[in-house]
């Protein structure tokens, strides 16, 4: 890190820079995020070029990145690393650039708002918040909707397609690209208290994880009774999820891409954040949520059990949570990076 994405940008209809956080603990669902996102711009004839900051020492190695006055400057940086973001903002946005004609476009999450500690003088900045619904919040300077997440074309086939749920049988396991809180292990151990059959899960190993992480896990699973695979999903994420009756994962942008495509999971999570999203997916029925890991192994096992039993051979459940799922994001049809434009078009 830092990481540049992107070709040269010569005879395209209009220049765009992104910027994530993405390091060795946190921001692989973040990087996912925009590389869609910029995957979206370029299939609009536009050329978008990503770079990934870790640390405010990567900020003077891109004193460069506003230079050509690009269109559109899209920002999407992990709510843990606020000071970082508005470190970027000040470096890039006020300090380092005259970008009065461009649009900002900065994805902006609850737990922290960054709107407050930018210069009064930016007024080419809108924020984003795909945590909410459409409309929920009353500031004029701030779209939200949960279509505001970008998916990627590999999604959009998945969403596409015709689920026949009588076929389905398997079971993954997918907690993120670190999995900091050892979520995976979790399910796991819980799993092992299911002993109405024996059932096929795979585990999906993120790209992230330690050794140590990952050991911890082929044991957990030598002592297991379920048939348990563990598979890197770095090219195969979209057809784990595809062949699955139910995915077991944690917060982050995996539950969003699993309703879109009418996947039907359980969520288990670290954050309270992350909790208020996992709810709003159990309340309009494409998932079940046990809660924070905090409530402890003996709790989260109940809460599982009572569910899982009754789910596992219910396929008309399973297509019901799936539906609900796609419904969530009926809107999302039109991609983010064509509404980004319009945007940038429309001011």
């Amino acid at each position: 890190f830092p990481v540049t994405i992107g070709p040269s940008w010569e005879d395209c209809l209009l220049r765009i820079r992104l910027i994530t956080h993405a390091s060795n603990e946190y921001g692989y669902g973040h990087l996912s995020r925009t590389k869609a996102l910029q995957q979206q711009f370029f299939a609009t004839g536009s050329d978008a070029i990503l770079t990934t900051i870790d640390s405010k020492h990567d900020l003077d190695k891109l004193n460069s990145f506003f230079i050509d006055n690009p269109s559109i400057i899209v920002i999407d940086l992990d709510s843990r690393y606020w000071a970082l973001k508005l470190l970027a903002l000040k470096h890039f946005l006020i300090e380092g650039s005259n970008i009065t004609d461009s649009l900002i476009l900065v994805f902006d999450s609850p737990k922290f708002t960054i709107r407050n500690l930018i210069n009064a003088h930016l007024k080419n900045v809108i924020y984003l918040n795909p945590y909410q619904d459409a409309g929920s919040s009353h500031q004029l300077d701030t779209l939200t909707g949960l279509d505001l997440f970008p998916f990627s074309e590999e999604l959009r086939k998945v969403r596409s397609r015709n689920i026949d749920y009588t076929k389905l049988s398997q079971i993954a396991v997918s907690c993120g690209g670190s999995d900091p809180h050892r979520i995976s292990l979790l399910f796991l151990e819980i799993l092992s208290a299911f002993n109405k059959r024996v059932l096929d899960v795979v585990m999906s190993i993120g790209p992230l994880f330690s050794e140590e992480y990952i050991e911890a896990l082929v044991k957990a699973a030598h002592l297991n009774i379920h048939q348990i695979v563990f598979v890197n999903p770095k090219n195969h994420t979209h057809e784990i999820f595809q062949k699955s009756s139910l995915v077991l994962t944690t917060g982050g942008l995996t539950r969003y891409e699993l309703a879109y495509c009418g996947i039907p999971f359980i969520t288990i999570n670290f954050d309270p954040i992350q909790d208020l999203a996992s709810e709003m997916f159990a309340e309009r029925g494409a998932s079940f949520h046990l809660g924070n890991f905090e409530l402890g192994f003996d709790s989260l096992k109940v809460h599982f059990l009572e569910f899982f039993t009754a789910f596992i051979g219910d396929k008309l459940q399973q297509k019901q949570m799936g539906k609900n799922g796609k419904l969530i994001f009926k809107s999302a049809d039109i991609s983010v990076a064509s509404r980004m434009i319009e945007l940038h078009r429309g001011r």
